[in-house]
Order: C-alpha cells, then structure tokens, then sequence
C-alpha cells in the first residue's frame, strides 16, 4: 500500500480560498532573470551530481530535495573518514555548493525537505559509550541555511540506549512545520514514531508514538499505525481528529498527491473467498473521508504539478485530478480516441513530462492532450531551469539538463 500527502511549503502561513497553497519560491542559488514558464526540451549533455543513495532508489525525489539552482542529499558517510551529513550540489555543474556535517549521525534515508529558505535533514545519531557511560542512540533533526549551509538548529527528538538501528526520514516540510518519522530496521523494534518541528526554531510541536507520518498539511498531519491498516490525523496542535481502519496491505511510499490530498493506495484485504483486490484513493487528511476513488489502480502514485492538477499513475493507467475539487479531468488510456497511456515521469507548472509510445513527450496537465512529442528527455524532477534524471544503467547516479525550450 502507499500513502503519501502534503505538499510544498506555501510562500506564507494562509492557505488560498481554492483549497490549495501558494507555491514556495524557492531562494537558495535563485539567478537574477531566471527564464519564467515550464520548459519541455532539455540540453543533450548533463552535469553529474554526486549525490549519494540512500538504497535501492528509481528516482531522483528519492535522494534529492529540488531548488532553483541547488539540489540537497544526504551524505552517509560510507567512506573513511567520511561524516554523515547534508550536501548541496549546483545544478548548472554538479560541483558542491556547501556540505555540512553531522558529526554524531549514524543513518537516515528517503531526501531531507527544502522547506522555505532551510534545508531540514534527519539523522539517526549514536554515541559510543565509554567506561561507565553506557552510549545511547537517537534521531537528531538539523536545519541548514540553504543558500549558505549554514546551521539554524539542531534538535534531539528521541535518545533511547536500547532502541538499535534507528532509520528517520523528512516526511514533509509546510507552513513553518517539519514532520519527521522513525522506526527501527529490527523485527522486535517498537512501532513507528513521528514529531512535529517548527522549521524557523526548531521547537518540538508534539511528538507521537505508533505514527508513521504520510503527509503534512497547513492543519493537519496524516500517519499510519504499525501494519499500515489504520490512519489517523493529527491536528498540529498534536489533537486526534479521526482515525479509519482500511484492511490494506502492501504499502510504501509515493510523490505527494497535493495540499489537501493524501493518497491511499494497495491491496485491500477482503474474505477468503473474493481474495484480494486492488485499491487507491484520495483521502481528504482533514477528515480521512475519500474525495475521489481512482478505480482499481493500485499499486499508485501521485504528482502535483505545482498549480491546481495532479497526475495520478498506476496500472497502465494515467489520471489528472482538480486538486480543489477531487474531481477526475481526464483518463488514459482512451480506447475511442486510439490513445494509450504514457509513462509520467513529472509534472511542473501545467505540463506533464512522460515517456511516450515514439520517446519522451509532453502533455497539457489540464487536458491531457499531446503538446511535444519526440523529445530526447523525460525528467524525473523539473523547475524552471533544469531537469533532472536517475540513471542506472553503466553507473547510477542523477544528472541535471538544463532547459533549452
């Protein structure tokens, strides 16, 4: 099953009377007279970022949080004498704009959150212990200055001696909060854990335990108890507003659907005789109550384009979705139109990026109709200026293209 909700930071606290939120700006590494609309061809030579895997990865969103000129990635220190820690990595070469370092960090996974002008990263720290001290271990959240790297803060949100291998992750960054998860990588580990951060002090807001945090809104987070069957929203003042048991299995983790989405997506459990069968939907995270069900295409992802559209992909089957609305504006593939359904890599600012049946094209997010075809690039993560891309073919890594149309 995948979870997954939020969205980007808004430009400030006030959501808009459409339901959505203003799209962040992001400063770091921003250019005077960076060229303004969504590009949809892409230079033929990329530079190489050397950004490190947390894992088994498919994409970039994995790894990197996105700026204007600055992509941010962990650094695990896998190498001698190498600190755990964040880098920023510039888009127009791949050289390092700044690296900081977390000299107590252990592990972390998934991206840190470029949220505002801070980059907020998770670590698991350990402490050796040493004669009578027993050591200890813990999940530290710092926040970085994201143009200079700059530490803003450091904050301890849980220190256990007895809680080993200890894996956070930045679920989400918006309006000033942070919402970050952990759980052990050990069968008899505790369940899940969440707290929420406010991103300009670092004050822990709450924190929660058997809630595995899924998605972040102005008012309200979203978790899953151990097992994945029941999710539960959380005002961010820490109170319960509901809880709903849905019999899912087989969940993950998946691009953010949109403010005001979370999507929900697997197998459904049903009786012995029917089996199992397969689900996703679009919850409201302010109620859980489902605003729009996409019609057996689990196992699912969604991506929001940044403006009122989100593309939601599963099952040979492509759906755009009116974020206020929750209502379906188009579908593919379309047997009466001849039109099969392209694999989504992206979606910016009203223009979807997929791999076509002839190569990479572009679709009006709206419509869905073809605008370019035959493109030499289908980034995965896109802003005004670049595209990025994972390889894994001789070696695997991501490059940035920079925009040439």
């Amino acid at each position: 099953m995948a979870a997954c909700g939020g969205g980007s930071q808004p430009a400030d606290d006030s959501p808009r009377g459409d339901g959505t939120s203003k799209p962040t700006p992001s400063v770091a590494g921003a250019a005077p007279g960076a060229p303004q609309g969504p590009p949809e061809a892409f230079e033929a030579e990329g530079a190489v970022l050397d950004a490190e895997s947390p894992g088994l990865v498919d994409h970039p969103a994995e790894m990197l949080a996105l700026g204007d000129e600055i992509a941010y990635g962990y650094r695990f220190g896998k190498g001698l004498d190498e600190v755990p820690g964040i880098d920023a990595f510039r888009l127009d070469s791949g050289e390092a704009a700044w690296r900081a370092k977390v000299p107590d960090g252990a592990d972390a996974s998934h991206a840190p959150a470029l949220v505002g002008d801070v980059v907020v990263g998770a670590f698991a720290t350990r402490t050796e212990g040493e004669g009578t001290s027993a050591g200890q271990d813990g999940i530290r959240v710092v926040a970085y200055d994201a143009l200079t790297g700059e530490e803003r803060w450091a904050r301890d949100v849980m220190t256990d001696r007895d809680s080993l291998d200890l894996v956070p992750r930045v679920v989400a960054g918006r309006a000033g909060r942070v919402l970050v998860s952990w759980e052990g990588s050990a069968y008899n580990e505790p369940p899940p854990a969440s707290a929420l951060l406010d991103t300009r002090t670092g004050r822990i807001i709450w924190t929660a335990e058997d809630f595995d945090g899924v998605d972040l809104e102005d008012r309200v987070a979203v978790g899953m108890r151990a097992g994945g069957s029941t999710f539960v929203g959380k005002s961010v003042s820490g109170k319960e507003l509901w809880k709903r048991r849905l019999l899912l299995s087989e969940w993950g983790s998946s691009p953010d659907p949109g403010p005001g989405l979370t999507l929900v997506s697997g197998r459904m459990l049903t009786t012995v005789s029917t089996g199992e069968e397969t689900d996703a939907w679009l919850l409201d995270p302010l109620t859980g109550k489902t605003r729009l069900d996409l019609r057996d295409m689990s196992p699912g992802s969604c991506v929001h384009d940044g403006r009122s559209t989100t593309i939601c992909s599963g099952k040979d089957t492509v759906v755009a979705v009116d974020v206020p609305t929750a209502r379906e504006l188009w579908r593919l593939p379309d047997k009466a139109a001849n039109r099969v359904a392209p694999t989504v890599t992206a979606a910016w600012q009203g223009i979807v990026y997929a791999e076509g049946v002839n190569g990479a094209m572009t679709l009006d997010a709206r419509t869905g109709k073809d605008r370019r075809t035959g493109l030499t690039l289908a980034p995965e993560l896109v802003n005004g200026k670049y595209g990025l891309v994972y390889e894994d073919g001789g070696w695997r890594g991501v490059k940035s293209f920079r925009a040439s149309g």
